[in-house]
């Protein structure tokens, strides 16, 4: 199938599965970043017209998408492309 006629999810799925270890490391240091500053080990870096405020809602919005919505209808879709595997 071309790569035209595949769907974004299949083509995000492939594209985890050769860098998953990339994406395991950024993902990681995204993480221990995070904590960090939400901590205040580290003061957020002054940046014009954006506040921790901004910061924290946009992040809440980020994981809302991701854990309500884009993350099951992923694994929903992985589950899908083994099933078809294993039968043919």
């Amino acid at each position: 199938m071309s790569e035209r006629g595949r769907s974004l999810i299949d083509r995000f799925l492939d594209f985890e599965a050769r860098h998953t270890r990339g994406t395991t490391v950024f993902l990681t240091i995204w993480m221990m970043t995070s904590w960090v500053f939400y901590t205040d080990w580290i003061d957020w870096p002054e940046i014009p017209f954006v506040n921790s405020l901004q910061v924290f809602w946009t992040s809440v919005a980020f994981n809302a998408l991701w854990w309500g919505f884009a993350r099951p209808k992923l694994m929903e879709r992985k589950a899908a492309r083994l099933a078809e595997r294993e039968r043919a």
